[in-house]
């Protein structure tokens, strides 16, 4: 039992040195300085709870700066969730509490559980997710809900 914790911390701790880098385009017109803003605002280093949000219309690139943040940050995060299509998603059957069964099993939490409804999937995700410095980056929300639950 002693062996698989020490092989869980190993495997915890090269996930953080080893980021997974996203599919995007590295020759894309004004991201830059748009992504350092993003950057600066997010200030990574300090502790505590960050939001940010990228709205605008369709196509107008908030899903490639998001990717292109996740590229750049994720290695100073411990674990890192990025869910896309959320709304898509969410209009489904069971939609938002698969979305957090997702978001619970991505941020490597040991000892996953079946969530049985999104009040407590909500509750579960705050609680795991208050003791851990988490990148989760939420991709395509047109409801204040689905954000609230996830």
């Amino acid at each position: 039992m002693h062996e698989s914790k020490i092989i869980d911390d190993i495997i915890e701790e090269i996930h953080g040195i080893i980021p997974k880098v996203l599919d995007v385009s590295d020759n894309i017109v004004g991201m830059d300085s748009r992504l350092e803003t993003l950057i600066s605002s997010l200030n990574t280093h300090l502790n505590g709870v960050r939001m940010v949000g990228v709205y605008g219309l369709g196509g107008i690139g908030k899903t490639t700066i998001i990717t292109t943040l996740h590229n750049k940050i994720s290695n100073r995060f411990r674990s890192i969730s990025f869910l896309t299509n959320v709304t898509e998603e969410s209009t489904k059957d069971s939609g938002i509490l698969k979305l957090q069964q997702v978001l619970d099993d991505t941020l490597g939490v040991r000892g996953q559980l079946t969530l049985k409804n999104i009040h407590e999937g909500a509750k579960v995700i705050k609680y795991r997710l208050s003791s851990k410095k988490v990148l989760v980056l939420l991709d395509d929300i047109d409801d204040s809900r689905q954000f609230e639950h996830l």
